[in-house]
């Protein structure tokens, strides 16, 4: 514990003593008062009035208190903030003496009367009590404690510590492991290039020395709150329990009430933080779940689907030339759409498919979009937008429905609104609900355009023949 800190605060609350012994008095006609002293290593030192009638922890806690929000009030900036906030937190209540004028010396352990409320930690004050707080380190006066407790923690070490004690301050073992009868204490040699681990049974209650390192060893419990989050079209969307590694995405849809008659399983998706991408997505989908008042019944597709990645997906399978990529970024950007999915939801409840049977895992997220009965037709044609999808036809009727071709159409592509694979149109590429029907534009070339080819293609075949007749001659 540093000093050094708390000098030079005080110099800017050179009355925080009177200030605190004046707020700490009781008055006369209520009960007698008597003075207590703080002393050693505590926020702040000196003789304080109390009450024959409180305890030490009540009259600790009074003048802590007082005296942290005098220190916390004159920190001029966030950085001296942060380090007043640290020092004041700093103080061991493990291992305080009580000096009595009968010079009785009361070793007391705050700490364990807040968890014990074992009254001979925490007497009453006598008149001219002193207390003395002891220095403590917290890098080298430690306990450390973890394994299969309630609360893992670090605390001060007190000379007679026990493994009791370093249970007590942990809460207890905890009741969800089973068979806990052994604990693992770390020893560090004095120069710290060394460990001794030591094993002992719990019932043993084995001394403890300063710095020793407990784990409570236990088998892992595997009772965790596994539990996966469905959303869209199902009768009961939310989080779904499953177990840990052997519950199917078929069972899940059934626990999740089944599907409406509106669920679009060929755009369904199984979202799991396998990459970076998919992690992304997660992460955005449950801050919007946890945003207040979010109504988890209302799933909206659009938000599992960042803009920028349906973006860009369209131009991952594209076979266009610059000219015709620039353009189809131009039209890109005027339709929305659907992700893709790692696991072929329109087999999960086919018996001969493995698809039904892939295991879900915690933290995964099903997402099953409403079904959008319609093809969007885009590029050069007449009316581009979205056109009711008619289940058997091919490209040609859709380009008719939207108006025809525009006059400097060329390409048509299918666009799988599932993978966003493009596909060459011709009379037998199927067109799916959500696909879309692209037109790439032929564009317009100049006399200009075409001497420049002409030129460039002239100027690649000059420097060939010049370069042959040099090897030729050379030859010679």
């Amino acid at each position: 514990m540093k000093k050094y800190f708390f000098i030079a605060i005080i110099s800017s609350f050179y009355n925080l003593n009177a200030q605190t012994e004046k707020s700490s008095l009781f008055s006369a006609t209520d009960y007698n008062t008597i003075s207590v002293t703080i002393g050693g290593e505590f926020i702040i030192n000196g003789t304080f009035a109390a009450s024959p009638l409180e305890r030490l922890d009540q009259f600790l806690t009074r003048i802590y208190n007082e005296g942290r929000a005098n220190i916390l009030a004159t920190a001029k900036d966030e950085n001296t903030l942060i380090q007043a906030k640290s020092e004041v937190n700093n103080f061991n209540f493990r291992n305080i003496k009580l000096k009595r004028i009968s010079s009785e010396e009361i070793q007391i352990d705050l700490e364990k009367f807040r968890l014990t409320a074992d009254f001979t930690y925490n007497p009453y004050l006598k008149n001219d009590d002193v207390i003395i707080f002891q220095p403590y380190n917290p890098e080298i006066d430690f306990i450390e404690i973890g394994g299969a407790v309630n609360k893992p923690t670090k605390f001060p070490f007190v000379e007679g510590d026990r493994l009791s004690d370093a249970l007590l301050l942990a809460r207890g073992v905890s009741l969800a492991y089973e068979k806990v009868i052994t604990a693992e204490i770390t020893r560090l040699s004095y120069d710290g290039q060394n460990e001794e681990i030591v094993k002992v049974n719990i019932s043993d209650d084995t001394q403890l020395k300063r710095g020793d390192r407990i784990r409570v060893i236990a088998d892992e419990t595997q009772k965790r709150d596994f539990k996966i989050l469905v959303l869209g079209e199902v009768n009961r969307p939310g989080y779904i329990n499953v177990t840990k590694g052997n519950t199917t995405i078929k069972q899940v849809i059934e626990k999740a009430g089944g599907l409406t008659n509106k669920a679009s399983l060929r755009n369904s998706e199984l979202l799991r933080g396998d990459d970076a991408l998919k992690l992304l997505r997660k992460l955005s989908i449950e801050s919007k779940l946890n945003e207040e008042n979010a109504d988890i019944t209302k799933f909206n597709s659009a938000i599992a689907q960042p803009d920028r990645w349906d973006f860009n997906s369209m131009y991952r399978m594209i076979n266009l030339n610059l000219e015709d990529t620039t353009f189809f970024g131009i039209d890109n950007r005027l339709r929305l759409l659907f992700p893709e999915s790692i696991v072929n939801f329109e087999n999960i409840f086919n018996e001969n498919s493995p698809d039904g049977n892939t295991i879900v895992y915690d933290g995964d997220i099903i997402l099953i979009p409403e079904e959008k009965n319609f093809v969007y037709v885009f590029g050069q044609v007449q009316n581009p937008g979205y056109l009711l999808f008619q289940k058997g036809k091919n490209y040609e009727y859709y380009l008719n429905a939207a108006g025809g071709l525009g006059e400097i159409a060329d390409e048509v592509k299918i666009i799988s609104g599932k993978t966003r694979n493009w596909l060459d149109a011709d009379d037998n590429t199927p067109i799916f609900p959500g696909d879309f029907v692209y037109v790439t534009k032929d564009v317009p070339r100049g006399f200009w355009y075409h001497m420049g080819r002409v030129g460039t293609v002239a100027g690649i075949v000059g420097s060939i023949a010049t370069l042959v007749l040099l090897f030729t001659n050379f030859g010679n």
